[in-house]
């Protein structure tokens, strides 16, 4: 059975992108792309606070507020950056309000934005470059 990059599946938003398409003579590193989610959320979402802890093995929560999480996790080349939304109601309407916003941003920071179009029956994910 094949598997894909994780993220919650009960993520308000995600956005995946190919880390693939870095040229390798880039002096690129994953902790670099986190600083820059981090400074742009801060910047636009003042209330979310720096964190470090992780859902299970694979999500990564780097930022977070009384109202969301932002994980992250990567899988193969592809990342996944997403917004959680807490348990209460009052979180779940906020997420919704900034989802496009959220999504603007993160779009304008990842290397190479994809759309997820589905699984296959082995597990294996198929994505398309998306047109920003």
């Amino acid at each position: 059975m094949g598997r894909g990059v994780y993220y919650p599946t009960d993520a308000e938003a995600t956005v995946f992108s190919n880390l693939l398409c870095i040229d390798p003579a880039e002096d690129w590193e994953w902790d670099c792309l986190l600083d820059n989610i981090r400074s742009a959320m801060a910047i636009r979402y003042p209330s979310f606070e720096p964190c470090d802890h992780w859902i299970g093995n694979e999500g990564h929560v780097i930022l977070e507020n009384y109202h969301a999480q932002i994980v992250v996790s990567e899988y193969c080349g592809i990342a996944a950056v997403s917004l959680r939304a807490s348990d209460d109601s009052m979180g779940k309407a906020w997420c919704r309000l900034i989802a496009d916003g959220w999504t603007e941003v993160l779009e304008a920071l990842v290397p190479e934005p994809l759309i997820r179009l589905g699984s296959m029956s082995n597990g294996e994910t198929v994505y398309r470059r998306k047109d920003i």
